[in-house]
């Protein structure tokens, strides 16, 4: 199953910056936070150009999360050549909103976006929201009954977040995005033959989150410390 994703329609670096404006369905204000008290005051990151409701606070938009997050301008950031800001916006809409699809968003946008790393800040509000955790799904093929196993993460209730795409770097960083800890891993993956349907790199990005690394995959059971982790990987 392909992961959500929320669109936009901008569609190259080359494209006009006057289309970064409020009439791009990326950068409209749609999600609101928990109320706050009236008398509060418009926070530091609050777009101008983009209407703000003290008694009704809302979450940043993309244009207002990206440039907190690289602290770059977005025209400007538009404008770099060597920049991928399609995919900045990408990964700031997938943190907005589609990990958080479904749900009443209680993040603390405030305090996330007042923090000296708004990436992190969000993706670890994130993994508060829903305690993510590793599962399998299995469902049957209609044509040939065959059962089909894919990867997917539960919140606390057991609900379905998301399916773990096969790709490791796809997989990276969803699972980041999603807030994914030491916790979200079970520590036995590796000798747990319920995910022996998954390859050898997937499966080694999953042991990472745990803190221990195999240095034979599923056969030898010695684990390397985390000096040693970092040996490994680099």
């Amino acid at each position: 199953m392909p992961i959500k994703v929320e669109k936009y329609s901008n569609s190259g670096a080359n494209q006009s910056n006057d289309s970064i404006d409020s009439r791009n369905p990326i950068f409209s204000v749609n999600a609101h936070l928990k109320e706050l008290p009236d008398d509060s005051v418009t926070p530091h990151w609050i777009d101008n150009s983009y209407s703000y409701d003290s008694r009704n606070p809302r979450k940043p938009n993309v244009k207002e999360f990206v440039e907190a997050m690289t602290g770059i301008p977005l025209q400007e950031l538009v404008s770099k050549k060597d920049t991928d800001w399609q995919g900045i916006c990408q990964r700031a809409s997938d943190l907005l909103y589609n990990v958080a699809e479904d749900v009443r968003d209680s993040r603390d946008w405030n305090m996330i976006m007042s923090s000296e790393d708004v990436l992190s800040a969000a993706r670890e509000a994130t993994g508060q929201l829903h305690e993510p955790k590793l599962d399998i799904d299995i469902s049957r093929d209609p044509s040939s009954y065959e059962s089909i196993q894919k990867l997917v993460l539960k919140n606390s209730d057991g609900q379905i977040l998301d399916f773990i795409p096969p790709h490791v770097a796809e997989a990276k960083e969803l699972l980041d995005n999603y807030g994914v800890s030491s916790d979200s891993i079970p520590k036995d993956i590796l000798s747990d033959n319920r995910y022996h349907f998954v390859e050898d790199e997937l499966l080694k990005l999953l042991q990472s989150y745990t803190g221990l690394l195999n240095t034979n995959l599923r056969n030898d059971q010695y684990l390397l410390t985390t000096s040693k982790i970092m040996e490994y990987i680099a």
